[in-house]
């Protein structure tokens, strides 16, 4: 028997998987729900479609954009109207209550981006990083009205790259998991269609919640070791990017966003004794492709930043643009800041 789904996502990582779905899979779907549009580009003036509905504008599907199912009776209604017999639910942004989950025969299945129950919550990917974990993966979820605490279907980890030439950052490992997760849905289907389902309910006394990004956590911090730099670059990276104030001589401090890194450690870098000296946030000099940050511990390598009304640079336009004319520049910390 083939299912009439409504899928509900919103960001590129729902787009991706939809677009498998929408290739891959024999059911049909009758219908996108997305987040409302919002104002966004600059100046904050034009209204900026999320990427699953322009996607699925582009495949011809019906899209919905209701500013919430909460005490909305009307939403609810025109959702069961369409009398769904599943929901699938990829980085939709917005709680259902139970009385929307309980309306498709088959229920709501959600693909999470995280192995729960760790990382419940609107940000598992990033905060995964940030924290320097090895390994992540993906759970096919059936929906509660909790935040992510359903019973698991399916699950696959994925392990976390952190090489000098191939490190994941957020918009990386959201690739990757959209992937394996697009794939993994494919096959819950499968079992869905066919009734041959196990579910296995979390163990809430591992959970743990990733909290949505805040602008005060993006600022860089180099009074923290390299190693937590560089999980706080990639964390942040490509967007809303790792936030910092560069100063240099005789001018106003220059917001940058710092765009990809290394620590130095990992490489051949060999600090002198005057470099081991320095204050942390200042720059001690160019490495071959890193511009070189004192840190608490050891010495952060920017690959690649960004002044802010600028194009991005790596280091050897650094050196030659900003550095050259002022070696004493430096990254203003936390308390210079404030």
């Amino acid at each position: 028997m083939d299912m009439r789904i409504v899928y509900m996502g919103t960001p590129f990582f729902a787009a991706e998987i939809l677009k498998r779905l929408h290739a891959e899979n024999k059911d049909e779907i009758i219908a996108v729900y997305t987040q409302p549009d919002k104002l966004g580009g600059r100046g904050k003036n034009k209204l900026i479609e999320p990427e699953t509905k322009i996607l699925a504008k582009e495949l011809g599907i019906p899209v919905y954009q209701p500013e919430k199912f909460r005490n909305n009776p009307e939403a609810a209604a025109k959702l069961k109207a369409l009398n769904p017999d599943i929901l699938v639910v990829a980085a939709y942004g917005m709680l259902l209550p139970q009385e929307v989950l309980d309306i498709p025969q088959f229920g709501a299945y959600n693909v999470h981006a995280s192995l729960l129950p760790k990382y419940r919550g609107a940000a598992p990917v990033q905060r995964c990083l940030l924290n320097g974990d090895t390994l992540t993966g993906v759970t096919i979820m059936r929906m509660e009205a909790g935040l992510d605490t359903g019973p698991a279907l399916l699950q696959q980890a994925i392990s976390i790259d952190d090489t000098e030439e191939n490190h994941h950052n957020s918009g990386t490992l959201l690739m990757d998991i959209a992937r394996s997760g697009a794939t993994l849905l494919l096959e819950a289907l499968d079992l869905i269609r066919n009734g041959d389902i196990t579910l296995i309910r979390q163990n809430g006394e591992l959970a743990t919640h990733a909290a949505k990004l805040t602008k005060q956590e993006a600022q860089t911090d180099f009074t923290k070791t390299s190693l937590e730099v560089h999980n706080h670059v990639r964390c942040f990276s490509p967007n809303p990017g790792a936030t910092a104030n560069l100063v240099l001589e005789e001018k106003e401090p220059v917001a940058v966003r710092i765009e990809a890194g290394y620590p130095l450690e990992r490489t051949d870098f060999s600090p002198t004794e005057e470099q081991k000296q320095a204050l942390c946030g200042e720059i001690v000099g160019i490495y071959e492709k890193y511009i070189a940050v004192k840190c608490r511990d050891s010495f952060y390598g920017i690959r690649s930043l960004r002044l802010a009304g600028k194009p991005s640079i790596d280091a050897k336009s650094f050196q030659n643009g900003y550095y050259r004319n002022n070696p004493r520049a430096s990254f203003a910390l936390p308390t210079e800041r404030n």
